[in-house]
C-alpha cells in the first residue's frame, strides 16, 4: 500500500511538473503576408516595389520550377513593372560550376503576367563575365 501512494504521489508530481513545463503560445510577432492586391490603395494605383517584386518571383518560381536566387533588379514602367529574378538552372560540383539564369518578368500595375523571358545564363563562377 505505502507502493501505491509513492506512484500516485510520483504521478501528480510528474503532472504538475508537466504543467510548468508547458510552454504557452507565443503571441504572433510577425507580420501576416501581403499582396499587391491588400497593399496596393483602394484608388486602383500599382503595388509597392517590394510587392511586384516578390510577386515576380513566385510567379518566375510557379512557371520554371527553379530555385530561386533573389531578385536582382526592379524598374517601374508607365503601366508596369520590370523585375528581374536570378534561378539555378542547374546544381553543380563545386558549387561555383552551378547554372544561373535571369528571368525578365514584366507585370501590370495589378501584378498580372504580361511577359516572361529568360534574358541571361551563365555559371556561377562567370559572374563578371559577359553581360546581357
Amino acid at each position: 500500500m505505502a507502493e501505491e501512494q509513492d506512484e500516485s504521489a510520483d504521478d501528480s508530481s510528474e503532472s504538475s511538473a508537466e504543467k510548468s513545463t508547458e510552454e504557452k503560445p507565443k503571441p504572433r510577432t510577425s507580420r501576416p503576408r501581403r499582396t499587391s492586391r491588400t497593399r496596393s490603395s483602394s484608388n486602383g494605383s500599382r503595388p509597392p516595389a517590394d510587392v511586384a517584386a516578390r510577386d515576380a518571383a513566385r510567379q518566375v518560381l510557379t512557371l520554371t520550377g527553379r530555385e530561386l536566387e533573389g531578385v536582382v533588379a526592379v524598374e517601374r514602367g508607365d503601366d508596369s513593372w520590370r523585375v528581374c529574378v536570378e534561378v539555378v538552372e542547374s546544381r553543380r560540383i563545386p558549387d561555383s560550376a552551378d547554372i544561373l539564369a535571369v528571368y525578365e518578368v514584366e507585370t501590370d500595375d495589378h501584378g498580372e503576367l504580361r511577359r516572361l523571358a529568360r534574358v541571361h545564363r551563365y555559371a556561377r563562377g562567370q559572374l563578371g563575365r559577359g553581360g546581357r
